[in-house]
């Protein structure tokens, strides 16, 4: 991922992207796959005509959502041209973010290190 200090159109981009995504997929997508999907952030190239689209969902796999937001892609690039005011619209790569279930697995991770290094302190 590039930096965004040396390009701050295309941080407002992003940030413009990840609302209005989000938005679009509440408002027009009611199949139970995207229950619960949100959009975790978005990094547009320094030329902005690419963007990866990070897609969150805790506790639930993403595979189908992203694989179905992949699939609709060219309907969400026609409504956010409609809705933004640039001249041309990325192409949309969806990304399952991981993050969030990978933080929990390590937080678990090392609570259960915390129990064993308490059990055995006290043996």
């Amino acid at each position: 991922m590039s930096s965004h200090r040396e390009y701050p159109r295309a941080t407002r981009v992003s940030a413009q992207l990840q609302r209005e995504l989000d938005e679009l997929i509440r408002e027009h997508f009611s199949d139970p796959c995207f229950e619960g999907v949100s959009i975790t952030s978005v990094d547009v190239s320094p030329d902005l005509r690419n963007a990866r689209v990070y897609v969150g969902r805790l506790g639930k796999p993403l595979d189908e959502a992203c694989g179905e937001l992949t699939r609709r892609a060219g309907r969400l690039r026609g409504w956010l041209g409609k809705r933004l005011k640039i001249r041309r619209v990325p192409e949309l790569q969806f990304i399952a973010d991981t993050l969030p279930d990978d933080a929990d697995a390590m937080s678990q991770l090392i609570r259960q290190a915390r129990a064993r290094d308490s059990d055995g302190e006290g043996a």
